[in-house]
């Protein structure tokens, strides 16, 4: 399984349930924000995205989200 994850920046990487994290383009299904607002929330749910907050350096939001998305896997892996 894969997943498109986008930061508020635009930067998109995909995730796959084995723990690989690449820079990707696709569309996401997930949108990681620092600080959740009304307009985001209205973002969500017009562009049908999950949202995850998360204030963390990009690295740590997306290992965050691994263990989210993907609790059996153990590792993360940035290629």
């Amino acid at each position: 399984m894969l997943v498109y994850v986008a930061f508020e920046d635009g930067e998109s990487f995909s995730i796959s349930d084995n723990g690989v994290i690449k820079k990707a383009k696709g569309n996401p299904s997930v949108l990681v924000v620092r600080e959740l607002k009304q307009e985001m929330f209205s973002f969500a749910i017009t562009q049908k995205v999950k949202l995850f907050q998360c204030q963390d350096e990009r690295e740590q939001c997306l290992e965050k989200l691994v263990r989210v998305l993907f609790p059996y896997c153990k590792s993360c892996k940035f290629q």
